[in-house]
């Protein structure tokens, strides 16, 4: 977005336009962790037990996983610190 397309802009618009480039920015770093937890699966599989499947979930678990667990108490704890 170039100056003149920001100067135009109310202060409503901005704070979407800035809400929307954090939404983009969040997403690109929680695919950029989803990868390295699938990659670190995929190398440590290979070296477990025979039957036994891991899964990336094991390894660890992200606040924005579907299911509320570890990672969300992990956040938690974080924020209150």
């Amino acid at each position: 977005m170039d100056l003149a397309t920001v100067e135009r802009m109310t202060l409503p618009m901005l704070a979407h336009a800035v809400q929307g480039w954090e939404d983009v920015e969040q997403r690109r770093a929680r695919e950029a962790w989803e990868r390295t937890r699938w990659h670190a699966c995929a190398l440590l599989q290979p070296h477990m037990k025979k039957g036994k499947k891991l899964r990336p979930s094991d390894l660890i678990r992200f606040p924005w996983d579907a299911k509320k667990g570890a990672g969300w108490d992990q956040l938690r704890q974080h924020r209150n610190r």
